[in-house]
């Protein structure tokens, strides 16, 4: 995963996880814009341009809701949100588009909103993409990690908790809702899912880093350290080696008062 933004925990679960998390939701549907959305990844520049002529073509969209998805991938986030949110506001009153294809728009607004650090805005737009796809287990975890941004971290466990019932039984979630439950202070069910998620991911440097600051939280000094000296060593020179390194050296300044 590539770095986040709008860290509440440093290098935060919360703000390593977000608009690269799950694929682009549009790329389940066929449509004329099928390829344009499937190249997003691989090549955004031309998925540009595939949008914009798709555009000229008269397939409205399909191509703008491509457009604003490549747009956020080649770095323009900004601009990709505000396409993607002028498009889900143009067909949220029209009755002739469905509202699966709604929904989906809305949950790339709220993705692209998220990359553009607008938590606030990419809450709206999960909201709207939640009311249209309630059972969507991928959504509750998108819109989980913006409201964790937020620091509604109740909120964001309820929406996790939602998305491992509907199947998503992943070290990232389980991670994710870890870190939740740090937050709000319960770190006997954050162990629990520490503990899960370093089953699934034993050499995760995000997973150890959450569990050195779980074992911190539970005067576990030694197996805190011995976590962070695995972050460092698992995945030198990142950010989480970098910020297991100043936790480390802050356990080990307190270890020695």
């Amino acid at each position: 995963m590539s770095s986040r933004h709008l860290a509440f925990l440093g290098f935060s679960a919360f703000a390593l996880f977000a608009v690269t998390a799950h694929p682009v939701h549009a790329q389940t549907r066929a449509s004329p814009a099928s390829h344009c959305l499937q190249s997003i990844t691989s090549n955004p520049t031309a998925a540009v341009a595939e949008a914009e002529a798709l555009y000229e073509a008269g397939n409205t969209i399909d191509s703008r809701q491509c457009l604003g998805v490549a747009l956020v991938a080649q770095g323009e986030a900004p601009r990709g949100a505000r396409v993607l949110q002028d498009l889900a506001n143009d067909i949220a009153p029209k009755r002739d588009v469905s509202a699966a294809t709604k929904g989906l728009v809305w949950a790339d607004t709220g993705r692209a909103w998220l990359e553009a650090d607008d938590v606030p805005k990419s809450l709206a737009a999960f909201d709207a993409a939640v009311k249209l796809m309630p059972s969507d287990a991928d959504l509750r975890v998108d819109r989980a990690v913006a409201l964790g941004n937020a620091r509604r971290f109740w909120e964001a466990i309820d929406d996790l908790t939602a998305a491992i019932n509907g199947g998503i039984e992943t070290s990232e979630v389980y991670l994710l809702r870890a870190t939740a439950w740090r937050e709000v202070g319960t770190t006997e069910l954050a162990t629990d899912d520490i503990n899960r998620a370093a089953k699934l991911a034993p050499k995760d440097p995000n997973v150890l880093l959450e569990r050195a600051r779980l074992r911190v939280a539970t005067n576990d000094a030694a197996g805190a350290q011995q976590d962070l000296l695995a972050v460092m060593k698992a995945a030198p020179g990142t950010p989480a080696a970098l910020t297991a390194k100043q936790e480390l050296e802050s356990l080990t300044a307190r270890t020695r008062r």
